[in-house]
């Protein structure tokens, strides 16, 4: 699957609005505190678990890595791309407890 399919994919799960390949975001979103990465293919910003499933879901079956980002920089590069076949998944918008699990430890 190329690079345009799997955008094209990810913005009928997303809404256009879900999906940016703009190259400010690339950018910003490729970089943590101190260093930069390689750039992502995509970032996508899910608003339900529905979405982040179906999404992550095409994602891995086109190859390419998944990469969580919460609401902020670090300087561990744990969200940095190791090579460009990622998609970033920022996930500003799974801003809900659904539910806690005090047994099991889980939000």
């Amino acid at each position: 699957m190329s690079s345009s399919e799997l955008i094209a994919k990810l913005s009928d799960i997303l809404s256009p609005n879900g999906v940016s390949t703009s190259e400010r975001d690339l950018d910003i979103f490729s970089s943590d505190l101190f260093k930069a990465g390689n750039k992502v293919t995509a970032v996508i910003r899910p608003s339900s678990v529905d979405q982040l499933s179906a999404a992550v879901k095409e994602i891995t079956q086109a190859g390419l890595n998944v990469l969580p980002r919460g609401g902020g920089l670090t300087y561990v590069q744990g969200y940095v791309a190791a090579s460009g076949d990622a998609v970033l998944v920022d996930m500003k918008g799974m801003n809900r407890i659904l539910t806690i699990d005090e047994e099991n430890m889980l939000v």
